[in-house]
């Protein structure tokens, strides 16, 4: 949550929550990532950029 807070101190704004279940043998986990936008600038995910997922 932190992330977001600093996107958001810095004019971004929420544009889509994407919310994806990984199926593991303990039981499924959901991971939930928060497309950012900036007007004039392209999306963004901060988290899968931080953690170095590639692409979003």
């Amino acid at each position: 949550m932190e992330l977001i807070l600093e996107y958001k101190e810095k004019g971004f704004e929420i544009d889509r929550i994407e919310k994806r279940t990984v199926q593991f043998s303990f039981g499924p986990v959901v991971l939930k990532r928060r497309r950012m936008r900036k007007k004039g600038e392209k999306k963004y995910c901060p988290f899968g950029y931080s953690h170095r997922f590639g692409k979003t």
